[in-house]
């Protein structure tokens, strides 16, 4: 009972099993007794967003002061104070750490770009990367970043440059492979490049579910549908999200496997009624629910 190692750990057991009573009364507990405060902290914030008590949660993440968390506890304070209304407080924090901290702060000018672009502030969020990357113009996470922002833009041309700039710093950056690889399979028609790039990610990353979704696209519109169905269905077992959903149901559909593709996107929609991939997806090949 006197082992704080293990305490520590039945505390992290029940926040994952969303046994939220019980797993604050051992965190608070910890944190009374100075156990590794910069964590317990942390993880008290996480658990005051689960209690949907967002200011609770600022509070604990901006305890956190020091070593592997401090990024990511600072960056959610300041996502949440945003979502509060207090955007230029998130801002201004944001950029103080930057001064206080200068081997991070391309992470927190890349923190400060995530929530302006989560607030749909784009133009601006590109704005800051801009001066980030002038700062740090061989910061690949940077540049991945302001890749999407233009995309978001229709700035085709900006977005690819900037993954290439990455795939030249980083040649084997599955995710920048993907990336790129996806965004000509959806956005241009050179599907053989894409197909290219799409495999050399999954060299790298075999069960990356996000990459055998994009082999299963590009392979789609490469008109190998059974090969295609086959990827579909492999990165739909790891993570049946609605985009992957929607996917795997249009190839079913065109294959004409039109009871299952049905089947897939009504359970999928039940799951996750906000979304709009499906309901558009549907609409476009005239299926009815």
């Amino acid at each position: 009972p006197g082992n704080l190692d293990i305490k520590f750990s039945k505390a992290i057991i029940a926040l994952e099993l969303r046994e939220l009573d019980d797993a604050q009364q051992t965190l608070i507990e910890l944190l009374d007794k100075k156990y590794r405060p910069n964590t317990i902290n942390f993880y008290l914030g996480n658990l005051a967003e689960l209690q949907k008590d967002p200011t609770t949660a600022i509070n604990y993440y901006l305890a956190v002061s020091t070593g592997d968390d401090f990024v990511a506890a600072n960056s959610q304070a300041a996502r949440l104070m945003a979502n509060l209304g207090e955007l230029k407080d998130a801002r201004s924090h944001l950029r103080a750490l930057r001064d206080k901290s200068p081997s991070l702060r391309a992470q927190f000018f890349n923190a400060e770009a995530n929530i302006l672009d989560e607030q749909a502030m784009t133009q601006i969020a590109i704005d800051v990367l801009d001066i980030a990357i002038a700062e740090f113009p061989n910061n690949v996470s940077l540049l991945y970043k302001r890749s999407s922002l233009y995309e978001k833009t229709d700035r085709l041309d900006l977005m690819e440059a900037d993954l290439r700039r990455g795939l030249t710093l980083e040649p084997e950056n599955s995710a920048i492979l993907n990336a790129l690889g996806y965004f000509l399979t959806i956005r241009t028609e050179r599907y053989q490049e894409a197909f290219d790039l799409i495999s050399a990610a999954l060299l790298i990353e075999p069960k990356d579910s996000a990459i055998l979704d994009s082999m299963g696209w590009v392979l789609f519109k490469l008109q190998r549908v059974e090969e295609a169905i086959f990827f579909l269905r492999k990165a739909f077992e790891q993570f049946p999200d609605p985009e992957v959903a929607a996917h795997l149901g249009e190839v079913l559909w065109i294959n004409g496997d039109r009871q299952e593709a049905l089947g897939i996107w009504n359970k999928n929609l039940a799951e996750n009624p906000d979304d709009t991939k499906i309901p558009e997806t549907m609409r476009r090949l005239n299926a009815q629910p």
